[in-house]
């Protein structure tokens, strides 16, 4: 493996982890600070459940959750 071919890879490498980093701390938060996606988070959280965690703390709270989307329609 040349050196170019070496620094290449170190550079692709991080051009992704800084794009990981972008939407991680930049990106996410904008779109957590949304007034739509704020109230779910916030709907979530009055229920008790860790939208960070969604899949194990919803299971319960599914079949409510199912109806209030079929009485939104």
């Amino acid at each position: 493996m040349t050196r170019l071919q070496r620094h290449s890879g170190v550079l692709c490498l991080l051009a992704v982890a800084g794009l990981l980093s972008i939407g991680w701390l930049v990106v996410l938060p904008a779109v957590a600070s949304r007034p739509a996606v704020s109230g779910y988070l916030q709907r979530l959280d009055d229920q008790g459940i860790d939208a960070s965690a969604m899949f194990y703390t919803e299971l319960e709270m599914m079949p409510k959750l199912l109806e209030r989307r079929e009485r939104n329609r």
